[in-house]
């Protein structure tokens, strides 16, 4: 809070502001970078830059604050954070931490209890109200028992309850917390009476260690042991949980049995173990937890319900499942769980719920990267084979690619994984998939061969389908259009054989897409209504909708801009009318930018273009970047804007050339005519010298160009 409270009074110091990072869920020294990155929005280049080097490129002209909760447990990696501050100027870093970082820069304000009441006067509920311990006490009190006031005959409980907290505010939470229950006096003589067994593991191998800290542990070991058995248990359990989990996840852990179907609120999970012994103990518990600020909740925009322990209650919670050898078995659930619930999770990828299920996925990537770490820790493959084959399609969606790219990588390579071809399969099309999203050509082309060939192995047609049509894209993607057009029709065939109606649908889309880029319109229009009715027939709202987009470009290609507005007006409506919208990921805007093109609305264009670039740049697409770059040129060229269309041609040249893409036919001859035009207008040596400047471009400086 006290952070907080500094980095908000901070903030006009900061011209490019002030960025918090909370690194409690992060569970690994590497982790940190990643956190810094997306919270400052980094967005990673193409190519095999450390992260630290594109992080400090990104920062060492920007003046900004970096506050960073929760750093004790990242310790190690307190030297990144030297390097960034001594390479980035502007940079000033503002860490919480239960530990000194013991680095060079570092000046350490520690942190003292909140002020107690002088013990040699007398206090009054007035005077008593003006000491910050005691304020604290009261007001966490009436906001569990509003009826509560301090008084003559309580204040002095009160004050004698503050000092033996020493002052520290998350102990004087708890013990307010209380007051629902029991009076002061009462409060006062269970803390003197508690258990004599502490909780010292905070001071191992830190002889120097803030007493306060110790005396912390000690009013957590009270509040413990003022627990019911059931309710212990339930708080031990929950402190597998990083970042918070849901009702259903508390119910699986706490039973050992896994969820066959998606729960209902009205419908939680029972059976398992005796204490809790059914969900209604489960819920009294947890409610009873809430009630006494040991375990927090809310509702997220996901329509959960979320709980969640303080950092140093999880902690707590962890030392006592160790201490009573229950938390490998523990882990093992929660990781049967997390696996499980991706699975039941990707079910609705691709389709109208998609947004609303990456966003339960995000609010868990903690859990599901304990789970990953569990797996990897006990070379579980099954487990590691289905948690890859399905979370690949969350981080193509939400991100982080290279993350989900490294965590395949090493999934693919556990022990035994090759006894189940048709598993490994499929974790090899999301890592073919993964890396062709950073533009890692050979790489892409390995993970889907190989996909492919397990995939025929076992006769898996749908494995076989994906993988043809992904490799399919990858060609698409580099120009090579002969041999993404063979793999898109032997996927069709295939499709056509297996009968399902989706996956023809994909497959007509694909075709009708490849022929579209190559100009032939009327093999397009074909291919793209056969698909279009397909997909009405099977309700499949989602492909209409990109269906649609695809007939509004081939409608612009045919020089008709009013119609290719009415299917981008069908195809915004149609994904608006969805529950959770779903997103085509800037292709939108774009498409309506070059209708407003042709239609010489130039500000509305330019609008959104950036709009969509903007999306790809969050999603590291690195073609749609591209491309937009592409269209940024031919807009600036009719603008008049010469030099400056030659600039953001070479840019977007340069970023073709280091991800191994290339443009469609039909912008490159555009492209290809304007660039003439232009060396025409401006004299070849200035045209030359503007797009040179733009071919020295980084994608951040291109993208920060193309804004201005």
């Amino acid at each position: 809070r006290l952070a907080l409270h500094v980095a908000s009074m901070l903030q006009d110091h900061f011209p490019d502001g002030v960025h918090v990072v909370t690194l409690a869920a992060i569970r690994e020294p590497a982790g940190l970078l990643n956190a810094v990155s997306q919270v400052v929005r980094l967005h990673e280049q193409p190519g095999d830059h450390p992260l630290i080097e594109q992080l400090i490129q990104h920062l060492r002209r920007r003046r900004l604050l970096l506050l960073l909760d929760n750093f004790e447990h990242l310790i190690s990696a307190a030297p990144l954070l030297t390097t960034l501050r001594l390479a980035c100027p502007g940079l000033f870093v503002l860490v919480t931490s239960r530990e000194a970082l013991r680095v060079q820069g570092e000046q350490v304000y520690p942190l003292a209890p909140l002020a107690l009441p002088n013990p040699e006067i007398v206090q009054t509920p007035t005077a008593a109200l003006e000491v910050d311990a005691i304020q604290l006490f009261v007001e966490r009190a009436q906001a569990v028992q509003p009826s509560f006031l301090l008084t003559t005959d309580n204040v002095a409980a009160v004050a004698e309850i503050c000092t033996r907290l020493d002052g520290i505010p998350l102990a004087i939470e708890l013990a307010a917390a209380r007051v629902k229950l029991l009076s002061p006096a009462e409060l006062l003589q269970q803390m003197l009476s508690a258990p004599g067994a502490r909780f010292d593991w905070l001071t191992q191998g830190r002889r120097d260690a803030p007493e306060r800290h110790q005396t912390l542990r000690q009013t957590i070991d009270w509040s413990y042991y003022l627990l019911t058995p059931a309710e212990q248990t339930i708080l031990r359990k929950l402190a597998l949980f990083v970042g918070g989990c849901t009702l259903e996840a508390i119910t699986a852990v706490c039973t050992g049995s896994v969820p066959t179907e998606r729960l209902r609120s009205d419908n939680p999970l029972v059976g398992g173990e005796q204490q809790p012994q059914n969900s209604v103990d489960l819920v009294s518990g947890l409610t009873s937890l809430v009630d006494k600020s040991l375990v927090h909740q809310r509702t997220e925009q996901t329509e959960e319900t979320r709980f969640w322990l303080l950092e140093t209650i999880r902690e707590y919670g962890i030392a006592l499942l160790m201490a009573r050898d229950e938390l490998e078995s523990l882990q093992q659930r929660h990781a049967n769980y997390y696996v499980h619930y991706a699975e039941l999770a990707s079910v609705e990828f691709g389709g109208p719920q998609q947004a609303l299920w990456f966003g339960r996925l995000a609010l868990d990537a903690a859990n599901l990267h304990a789970a990953y770490e569990w797996i990897v820790r006990n070379e579980a493959a099954t487990l590691g084979l289905r948690l890859g084959a399905v979370l690949w399609r969350f981080w193509m969606g939400h991100g982080p690619v290279r993350e989900g790219r490294e965590k395949l990588a090493v999934l693919a390579a556990l022990p035994e994984v090759r006894n189940q071809p048709q598993r490994l399969a499929r974790l090899l099309l999301g890592l073919g998939e993964l890396t062709e999203a950073h533009s890692d050509y050979p790489a892409t082309h390995v993970a889907l061969n190989e996909a492919l060939s397990l995939a025929r192995t076992v006769a898996d047609n749908s494995s076989i389908i994906a993988s043809l049509n992904a490799l399919g894209k990858a060609h698409r993607a580099q120009g090579k259009y002969e041999s993404a057009r063979i793999h898109h029709e032997e996927s069709m065939e295939i499709a056509r054989v297996v009968g399902d109606e989706l996956l023809v649908v994909e497959c007509y889309h694909y075709l009708g897409k490849l022929s579209l880029i190559q100009g032939q319109l009327a093999t397009a229009e074909t291919l793209l209504h056969e698909a279009l009715a397909l997909a009405n027939n099977v309700n499949s709202k989602v492909n209409v909708a990109v269906l649609l987009l695809n007939l509004a470009i081939l409608a612009r290609y045919r020089d008709d801009p009013p119609q290719a507005r009415r299917y981008l007006e069908q195809s915004f409506a149609l994904l608006q009318a969805l529950d959770h919208q779903y997103s085509l990921g800037g292709y939108e805007q774009s498409e309506l930018a070059l209708v407003a093109l042709a239609e010489a609305d130039y500000a509305t264009a330019r609008q959104l273009l950036l709009q969509s670039l903007h999306q790809f740049v969050d999603s590291n697409h690195y073609w749609g970047i591209a491309q937009n770059l592409e269209f940024l040129a031919l807009l600036a060229a009719v603008q008049g804007q010469a030099q400056r269309a030659c600039t953001l041609a070479g840019a977007a040249a340069t970023l073709r050339r280091v991800t191994h893409t290339a443009a469609y036919p039909d912008t490159t001859a555009k492209l290809k005519e304007t660039l003439s035009a232009l060396r025409t207008e401006i004299g070849t040596e200035v045209a030359e010298a503007a797009r040179a400047l733009g071919e020295a471009m980084t994608v951040e400086d291109a993208v920060a160009y193309a804004t201005i």
